[in-house]
C-alpha cells in the first residue's frame, strides 16, 4: 500500500519538500490556503 504524504504550506520550504519527496518517488499531497500565487501581481507582498 502506498501512503501520500501531505504537506501543509506551499511556500519555499514546502514546495522544495515536495519536489524532493516526489522525485524520491513518494506520493506528495501539497495544500495551500492561498489562491495560486503565479495569478498574483509583482506587487502582491511576496518576498522571493
Amino acid at each position: 500500500m502506498t501512503k501520500t504524504i501531505t504537506i501543509a504550506g506551499g511556500g519555499l520550504v514546502g514546495s522544495l519538500l515536495a519536489t524532493l519527496l516526489a522525485q524520491r518517488g513518494h506520493r506528495v499531497r501539497l495544500v495551500e490556503r492561498r489562491s495560486d500565487p503565479r495569478a498574483a501581481s509583482a506587487y502582491a507582498g511576496r518576498s522571493i
